[in-house]
């Protein structure tokens, strides 16, 4: 396949177009990683997974006095791929294998959620390095298989060992129909609030709106509430 729907090039943040890590032609398939803090990124727009990936990027160079970022390529939870280090070159993500396998962080932390789009990122991320150019094996491993270590987490390991990750991509992250990632209604002030589940499309209605000064917007007669928050909206 070509290219991620999604793709973010490392130029595209300001950064050198080319690592400037040791070349590397990795072949054994793709690990999975995460943060060992959570991030809620799922729940914050997707300009705080470039803030992130800028801010990890910073203290792989800065404080560890690496080369470059360490990991190849970041799956966020709004269904981006975004370069790291990128293709043909040598990571510092999974010691012992930074030249044979490339790497794969989600930028989750041990509670996070893992989105639908973020797994849909990943299959088209194998699926791509599986093209000829680049001709990686189709397997997909957790840090914790080539590592004495936690990462990639419970939640995301689990989705390795039952091949979710390995799967072909399902068509289903196309680029500019982005998936709500969180919404809130309320009924009334003292009503409990009623979550949209995240990757379902949900209708909702709306008459003529007010606003009563607060964050939100409702219908004069059923204070239904949309609620302005750090997440993506659809409408």
């Amino acid at each position: 396949m070509p290219e991620p729907t999604r793709f973010t090039r490392r130029s595209d943040l300001g950064w050198p177009s080319e690592s400037p890590a040791s070349d590397a032609d990795p072949k054994n398939g793709l690990v999975i990683h995460y943060d060992s803090n959570d991030q809620n990124l799922a729940n914050r727009p997707h300009s705080a997974c470039v803030d992130y990936w800028n801010s990890v990027r910073d203290y792989h160079v800065n404080t560890n006095g690496w080369d470059d970022l360490g990991y190849s390529f970041l799956a966020c939870a709004h269904g981006y791929v975004v370069e790291g280090r990128g293709t043909f070159k040598e990571q510092a993500a999974q010691r012992g294998d930074n030249d044979t396998y490339y790497s794969c962080s989600l930028a989750n932390g041990p509670t996070d959620p893992i989105t639908g789009d973020q797994i849909e990122a990943v299959r088209e991320l194998r699926a791509w390095l599986m093209e000829p150019e680049t001709s990686i094996a189709g397997t997909v491993v957790g840090h914790r298989d080539l590592s004495a270590t936690a990462c990639p987490g419970d939640t995301a390991y689990a989705l390795v060992q039952d091949d979710v990750f390995a799967q072909p991509p399902t068509g289903s992250n196309p680029e500019g129909d982005e998936m709500p990632t969180y919404v809130s209604i309320n009924k009334s002030d003292d009503a409990p609030a009623e979550g949209i589940e995240r990757g379902e499309w949900s209708q909702i209605h709306f008459d003529a709106n007010i606003s009563n000064g607060s964050d939100n917007h409702h219908t004069s007669d059923d204070p239904t509430s949309l609620l302005r928050g750090p997440c993506d909206y659809s409408g």
